[in-house]
């Protein structure tokens, strides 16, 4: 057993992400990529900001590249320090780093309020069932596997420059199995969808209340629990 560092106490890692778009059920990887992109900027800042993330957050380039195993990621072995539990996944361009790791064996609990502008209903959405479109906002959280899970943007970075100089991308999970608690609160929105939404019945906004704890206290985890 791990002892918790002297003169700290249990806080789990927390956060807030929103996304204000349209939400299709059974999203295409265009779909995902744009709500990739707007959550990007926020877990951004929380990385910069947050005193767990902020020295790794300037040694980026220097995260380990993992291997696919079996079904999840996989970094070499030992891991002397903090940082190796950290990695990042060249792909089309990007360098996908994620927060919640299999690595780590940490998990995240979240706690979803969707705004819509539809009646007086239950929580099923016109259009696609919740399930459907809750799964396209899953896949945006997690990192992209294959390039097949990523749209040909026109504004993509160039893959032919040197992957060193690839831009991040934040992402929250690297595989949504890290979701081991959902809950969902639907509302209606009171407030006017965008004009230039094409697919009013789509848009949502939606605010997910995170939180993060290991499952098992490692040297990597330890500083989510006693920042």
């Amino acid at each position: 057993m791990i002892a918790p560092p002297a003169g700290y106490g249990e806080k789990p890692m927390e956060l807030t992400l929103r996304y204000r778009g349209q939400l299709a059920a059974n999203g295409r990887p265009s779909d995902k990529h744009k709500i990739r992109k707007q959550l990007h900027g926020q877990l951004d800042e929380f990385w910069r900001q947050d005193t767990r993330l902020s020295e790794i957050y300037k040694n980026l380039k220097q995260l380990q590249i993992p291997k696919r195993s079996r079904d999840h990621f996989e970094v070499d072995r030992p891991l002397p320090d903090p940082t190796f539990f950290y990695w990042r996944w060249p792909l089309c361009g990007y360098d996908f780093i994620p927060l919640v790791t299999h690595v780590h064996e940490l998990y995240c609990y979240l706690n979803i309020r969707i705004y819509r502008k539809l009646g007086r209903g239950g929580i099923l959405f016109t259009g696609g069932d919740l399930d459907n479109k809750l799964k396209t906002f899953f896949d945006a959280l997690r990192v992209p596997q294959a390039p097949e899970e990523l749209p040909n943007e026109e504004d993509a970075p160039n893959m032919d420059d040197n992957s060193a100089n690839w831009p991040h991308m934040f992402c929250l999970l690297d595989d949504d199995r890290a979701i081991t608690k959902l809950t969902i609160q639907s509302f209606k929105l009171l407030t006017n969808v965008p004009v230039d939404c094409d697919r009013p019945e789509n848009y949502v906004e939606l605010d997910a209340d995170v939180t993060i704890l290991p499952a098992t206290p490692l040297l990597g985890s330890l500083n989510i629990l006693y920042p």
